[in-house]
């Protein structure tokens, strides 16, 4: 009878710790949250100071700091945004994501899509969805060997997230320099 109670004992503490570690688990499982696309297109970047790295995704919770970003690296942005979307940001109750990816060769179509917006531990990050096929598709050259060609054009998504989908301390919030 205490060879059972042992045994019964260690399963409740194995089925214990498995609950534990199964609900650990899925706390660090990224989350989809809602967004809503603003701008999807090209936009031509600074010719003489363009932002580093191939593909970033930028968090912005304030204009000024929209307005800072756009005049460092995409001149008239902020504006153009606003009279193709037909509404201005509100920074009271939306933060805006900045998607661009930038490199020699850019395609772009009117059917690809962000699949998912994933809010992970410390940050937000996308995922493309590059399964469709399409044959209405435009192509960008950036010409990254030529001193002549200053001007290169990134690929951009623009998207309206809720306050509470992006995580205060995110390593994706755009930061002045």
């Amino acid at each position: 009878m205490k060879q059972s109670k042992i045994i019964n004992n260690f399963i409740y503490f194995i089925l214990i710790i498995f609950i534990i570690l199964t609900g650990c688990n899925k706390n660090n499982q990224p989350e989809k949250i809602e967004y809503q696309i603003l701008f999807q297109g090209f936009a031509a970047l600074n010719e003489f100071n363009q932002p580093s790295g191939a593909t970033e995704c930028l968090v912005f919770t304030s204009e000024e700091d929209w307005i800072d970003f756009c005049n460092k690296y995409f001149g008239s942005f902020p504006s153009v945004i606003m009279e193709v979307n037909n509404r201005e940001i509100d920074f009271q109750s939306e933060n805006l994501v900045f998607v661009y990816s930038l490199g020699p060769k850019h395609s772009y179509d009117s059917f690809i899509n962000i699949k998912y917006l994933l809010k992970e531990d410390k940050g937000l990050t996308v995922e493309f969805d590059n399964k469709k096929e399409t044959k209405d598709t435009i192509y960008v050259l950036n010409n990254e060997a030529s001193k002549d060609s200053l001007t290169k054009h990134a690929v951009v998504f623009l998207l309206s997230v809720k306050f509470e989908n992006v995580p205060e301390d995110s390593t994706n919030l755009y930061m002045k320099e």
